[in-house]
C-alpha cells in the first residue's frame, strides 16, 4: 500500500493560529482526496456494473481518508483551544496590601515566595512558549497518523 504523504512541519515559527489553519486546510485537502477515491471507485463500479477488487480498496482508503481527516479537524480544535492560557497568570502580592512593620513584612514574604512558587508553575505549563510547544506536538501527532492506502 501506499501512505499519504504530507509536506508539512508544524514547528515553532509560526504562532498557534497558524497551525490551526495548517490543520483545517490539511483536512480539507485531506476530504478532496477522499472525494476523488470515491469518485474514482464508482466510477469504476459504474463502468463494471458491479464492485470490483479495486473499487473496493478504493473505497476502504477513502473511508482511511476520511477518519484521518476528522482526526486533523480534531486536532486543529485542540490546538486553536491552546491560544489562550488555560488558567489565569497569578497575580503579585503588593506590599501595600500587608500591615506596616515587621509582621506585615513577614507576611508579605511569605506570600511573596508562595507567588513566586506558583508562577513558576504556571509559566512552565501556560506560558505562549509552553502552549506553543504543545501545539506544534499535537500538530505533528494529528499530522504523521497518516493512514495507508491499500490501492
Amino acid at each position: 500500500g501506499r501512505g499519504v504523504v504530507m509536506n508539512c512541519d508544524f514547528g515553532l515559527g509560526g504562532g498557534i493560529e497558524d497551525m490551526a489553519g495548517a490543520l483545517e486546510s490539511a483536512a480539507d485537502e485531506a476530504e478532496g482526496l477522499a472525494d476523488s477515491l470515491q469518485e474514482g471507485a464508482d466510477n469504476i463500479e459504474s463502468g463494471f456494473n458491479h464492485e470490483t477488487e479495486q473499487s473496493s480498496r478504493m473505497h476502504e482508503s477513502a473511508d482511511s481518508v476520511r477518519e484521518w481527516a476528522e482526526r486533523l479537524r480534531e486536532a486543529a480544535e485542540e490546538v486553536q483551544g491552546m491560544v489562550d492560557p488555560e488558567e489565569e497568570e497569578p497575580v503579585t502580592p503588593e506590599r501595600t496590601a500587608f500591615a506596616e512593620g515587621e509582621a506585615g513584612d513577614a507576611e508579605y514574604k511569605t506570600a511573596y515566595e508562595a507567588w513566586e512558587s506558583s508562577h513558576e508553575d504556571w509559566e512552565t505549563e501556560n506560558s505562549e512558549e509552553a502552549r506553543l510547544e504543545k501545539a506544534s506536538e499535537r500538530a505533528n501527532e494529528a499530522a504523521g497518523d497518516t493512514p495507508d492506502l491499500d490501492l
